[in-house]
């Protein structure tokens, strides 16, 4: 049986090696006479300073699926825009609408011994699962934040009212603003164009699925921590 003990940097550097090449960490122990244990840690090790060498399984990332045609569209809008100054978008009035959750089974990390059903250290829960509602926000460069609780079913007529009671007056407290919104089917119904052509609201075509774009999803990130 091989030494269990921690190994030397050369022998890392050689187990560093031999795992590139696809050895097993039991392989590796033989070729050193050292423990699996022992290989096993070193991997661990070097994991934690070197990702780039190992993986670990882990859940995918998701994104919107962007079709070529929309990405086409959304590096046009990003090459209009590359010139931009800091000041140009300061007149952007960042908008759209994200669910909420009021209450939720997904889990809290605390700091804790042995205390788990300590008052402090518990979440509750409801059987029923998960419940939320729908806001629309906006943010801007001059502070000028706003948050609208959106009906249940949201339409054309709710969100004209959002544009006339909401928008509207930050545009005018706004010099030279741009209103930007994303294409979605209540943004671009006719009675609504027309109660931002009526009012001369300026706005920014928002290219399909380019949420990342937008500064507002940075905030909807903050206000759902």
């Amino acid at each position: 049986m091989g030494r269990n003990k921690d190994l030397t940097e050369a022998e890392c550097f050689m187990v560093e090696k031999f795992k590139k090449e696809g050895m097993s960490a039991a392989k590796i122990a033989r070729i050193l006479g050292r423990s699996d244990t022992s290989v096993k840690n070193c991997l661990k090790r070097l994991h934690l300073t070197d990702n780039s060498s190992y993986f670990k399984r882990k859940s995918s990332g998701r994104k919107p699926l962007v079709n070529k045609h929309y990405e086409r569209l959304i590096i046009r809008k990003a090459k209009e825009h590359k010139n931009w100054t800091k000041e140009d978008w300061q007149h952007v009035l960042w908008t759209n609408e994200s669910s909420v959750s009021t209450d939720s089974n997904g889990k809290i990390r605390v700091w804790r011994h042995k205390e788990v059903y300590d008052q402090s250290c518990t979440q509750a829960t409801v059987k029923s699962g998960q419940k939320s509602i729908m806001v629309w926000g906006c943010v801007n460069e001059y502070n000028l934040p706003h948050l609208v609780r959106c009906p249940p079913r949201m339409n054309g007529e709710a969100y004209g009212e959002i544009i006339v009671n909401a928008v509207y007056p930050i545009i005018m407290a706004t010099d030279d603003a741009i209103f930007q919104e994303d294409e979605a089917r209540i943004h671009i119904s006719k009675p609504v164009k027309k109660i931002k052509a009526e009012l001369g609201i300026v706005l920014m075509k928002w290219p399909p699925y380019s949420l990342d774009l937008s500064s507002i999803e940075n905030v909807w990130r903050e206000v759902k921590c």
